[in-house]
C-alpha cells in the first residue's frame, strides 16, 4: 500500500478521536499509525487537549450545581425566616389589637338568661350577656357597686368589647359573658353600663327571675333540641355548672 502524507492523515485525526469517521478511514488511519511515530504523538496530544476539555467542563458543571445547591439552601432558609417573622408580626398585631378595648352600647346587650343559685346562706344571680351585633368580640365588664346612706346597694357592670375575633367551640363566634352577681338584702338593683355613661336595668329586688332548678327545665324542656338532649344524655339533675357550660359555649347558636 502507497504510503499516505502525514498532513493528510493529521487532517484526519480529529474525526478519528471523535469516532466519527468511516471504517475505511479509520482503517487508513490505524495502518499509516504502525508505521508513523509523528502521527502517533499528534493523536495523544489531541486526545489529551480532549480529555483535559472534559476534565474542564466536567469541573464547571459541579462548580455550577455546588453553587445553585447553596443558593437554593439561602433560599430556603430566607423563605423560613421570612415565613416565621410574618407569623410573629401577625401574632404580635392579633395581640395588640386583642387587648384593645372598644365601646359597646347597652342597647345592643341583651341578658339571655337569668336565674338565682342558692348555696345555703348565699344567694348569687347568673346571667348570660349576648351582643349579636358584637358576636364576633370579647364582651368584658368590670363591677362596681354604690352604697347610699341606709345601706342601699346597686351594682354595676360596665361593659366594652374586646379583640378582633372570639371563636367559640362551635366556630361562629360568641360575643356572650356569664357574670355573677352575689346577692343579699341590701341589693336593690343592677345595672349594665357602656363607656357613655348609659344605664341598662338588668334586674332589681322586685323582678321574679327562675331558680337554678327551673332554668335546667326550662332549657332541656323548652330550649334544646330533643335530639340534643337525648345525645348529650341531658337530665334535670345534672349539676348545674356543666349545664351551663353546655349551653354556653356548646350549642348556644346551634341550637337556635
Amino acid at each position: 500500500m502507497k504510503q499516505i502524507d502525514c498532513d493528510i492523515i493529521q487532517d484526519l485525526l480529529p474525526s478519528y478521536s471523535d469516532k466519527v469517521s468511516s471504517d475505511a478511514t479509520n482503517k487508513l488511519i490505524e495502518e499509516h499509525l504502525k508505521t508513523c511515530k509523528k502521527c502517533n504523538i499528534a493523536l495523544n496530544n489531541m486526545n489529551k487537549e480532549i480529555n483535559s476539555e472534559i476534565v474542564k467542563n466536567q469541573k464547571e458543571q459541579i462548580d455550577y450545581l455546588k453553587k445553585y445547591k447553596k443558593n437554593k439552601i439561602k433560599t430556603i432558609i430566607f423563605t423560613i425566616i421570612l415565613t416565621i417573622d410574618i407569623i410573629i408580626g401577625i401574632f404580635i398585631a392579633y395581640m395588640l389589637l386583642n387587648n384593645k378595648e372598644a365601646f359597646v352600647d347597652v342597647n345592643d346587650v341583651n341578658v339571655e338568661y337569668m336565674f338565682k343559685l342558692e348555696d345555703g346562706e348565699k344567694e348569687e344571680l347568673r346571667t348570660y350577656l349576648y351582643s349579636e351585633k358584637y358576636k364576633k368580640h370579647f364582651l368584658i365588664g368590670n363591677k362596681y357597686e354604690i352604697v347610699d346612706s341606709e345601706g342601699n346597694k346597686e351594682i354595676y357592670l360596665k361593659i366594652a368589647v374586646k379583640g378582633l375575633i372570639n371563636l367559640s367551640f362551635d366556630g361562629t363566634g360568641n360575643s356572650g359573658r356569664n357574670e355573677f352577681f352575689e346577692l343579699d338584702e341590701n341589693v336593690k338593683k343592677i345595672y349594665i353600663e357602656d363607656k357613655k355613661g348609659n344605664l341598662k336595668e338588668i334586674w332589681n329586688k322586685d323582678m321574679k327571675v327562675m331558680s337554678a332548678d327551673e332554668w335546667k327545665h326550662w332549657y332541656i324542656d323548652s330550649y334544646a333540641p330533643q335530639e340534643i338532649v337525648k345525645a348529650y344524655g341531658l337530665r334535670y339533675d345534672l349539676d348545674i355548672h356543666w349545664t351551663q357550660w353546655y349551653y354556653t359555649f356548646q350549642w348556644r347558636h346551634l341550637v337556635k
